[in-house]
């Protein structure tokens, strides 16, 4: 879980939308741009967090292997 944490606050504000955009997971995240764009950065940095947090594990995890 450390790593899926430290990934997530490596990243800038750009590409925490774009991973919630591409996010592929048990379920689909389906938020808006627009809603995106109205959240915190945090507020972001906490929903992809979550969204990983029920994952196995995340994809990026497993490309880094």
């Amino acid at each position: 879980m450390s790593h899926t944490i430290e990934h997530i606050t490596s990243l800038d504000r750009e590409s925490l939308i774009g991973e919630m955009q591409n996010f592929r997971g048990r379920f689909r995240l389906d938020f808006t741009g627009e809603y995106l764009a109205g959240l915190s950065t945090d507020q972001i940095r906490h929903l992809l967090l979550a969204a990983y947090l029920q994952m196995q594990e995340p994809a990026w995890c497993r490309a880094a292997g």
